[in-house]
């Protein structure tokens, strides 16, 4: 103990320490800098570019279907056997692409794994926590792309 508390930081550690500083108190005068009137241009501008790179939907039937319900826009999606084959409006090949057990308002527990099947469909597999048994229900699904 007495070692830790002898030692002096490097010189490393303490422009570390004085960057995190000044970064914070440097967005914390940002954000109260920003009239009202600009803090709406600035949610109207990140919501803009935000939503046009971003599909997504739920999947919330505790039935074996593949059944959607809140979605993004476009997207349909098809039973095949456990699993469901999501189709998005365009391909997610440069897409970040994943699936969650969990939808708004329930935490289900298990998994949910995406496969890429090529262009702009995906297959997602969800298992149940009790035991990995595979089910087509209860998860949600999502593909952030970048600029065109």
């Amino acid at each position: 103990m007495r070692k830790l508390v002898g030692r002096r930081p490097s010189a490393a550690m303490v422009v570390a320490i004085a960057a995190l500083v000044f970064s914070m108190v440097g967005t914390g005068f940002a954000v109260t800098a920003l009239s009202k009137k600009e803090k709406k241009q600035v949610r109207n501008l990140v919501n803009k570019q935000f939503k046009s790179r971003l599909m997504a939907a739920s999947v919330p039937d505790y039935t074996p279907t593949c059944g959607i319900r809140g979605q993004t826009g476009g997207i349909t999606v098809a039973q095949a056997g456990n699993h469901c084959d999501i189709t998005f409006p365009r391909s997610v090949d440069t897409c970040a692409v994943g699936a969650t057990p969990v939808i708004p308002g329930q935490d289900v527990g298990g998994e949910a794994d995406v496969r890429y099947l090529g262009g702009a469909t995906v297959r997602v597999i969800r298992t149940d926590s009790a035991g990995g048994t595979p089910t087509p229900a209860i998860f949600s699904v999502f593909a952030v792309c970048g600029r065109k």
